[in-house]
């Protein structure tokens, strides 16, 4: 039995429906922190979150490892998986389209309804670099999230986009 029989049986099964104790250990500190992906871009070089100068000042003492994956108000200033610069303004917009329906950038109803649907619109697309993206940005807004609409926000939005499509193979444990 074990995790090779699984994969041998032919059915794409989570690790995390195993009923070993070891292995449920063994996935946890393989799977359950996002940093662990290997698409993600190095917390070193990523560039951060656009901000104004006070927001400069306030987050100051915050590097990228410690504000990469967890919820912000600022929007990214690039993507945060590996992608090609074709696509980094349509990621940077994305993250945009996430924060505005989980109410973390004010807007009209009807423009956090235009930018659920763009989210799933991305999700749904052919393009498994840009599906990864939106899965770990939204992701990083359910982490540490401070609001409980923004974080039940963000939950149906990651239930609606497994419904439309599934991350990649790898990130799909996350």
């Amino acid at each position: 039995d074990g995790p090779w029989a699984r994969q041998a049986s032919g059915k794409r099964k989570s690790i995390f429906e195993a009923e070993d104790p070891e292995e449920l250990r063994l996935a946890c500190q393989a799977f359950c922190d996002l940093r662990s992906f290997s698409r993600l871009k190095p917390t070193g070089t990523w560039k951060g979150h656009r901000s104004s100068q006070l927001m400069r000042l306030q987050f100051a003492k915050c590097t990228g490892s410690e504000n990469m994956l967890v919820h912000s108000k600022v929007t990214i200033a690039e993507s945060l998986t590996r992608l090609p610069s074709s696509r980094e303004a349509a990621a940077v917009q994305n993250f945009r389209d996430i924060m505005m329906w989980m109410g973390d950038r004010p807007a009209q109803e009807c423009q956090r309804i235009a930018s659920r649907d763009h989210v799933l619109a991305v999700v749904s697309s052919s393009d498994p670099l840009m599906r990864d993206e939106a899965f770990v940005q939204l992701l990083k807004q359910l982490t540490n999230n401070p609001s409980p609409r923004s974080e039940w926000l963000g939950w149906q939005l990651l239930l609606q986009l497994c419904r439309v499509a599934i991350p990649s193979d790898e990130l799909v444990d996350f």
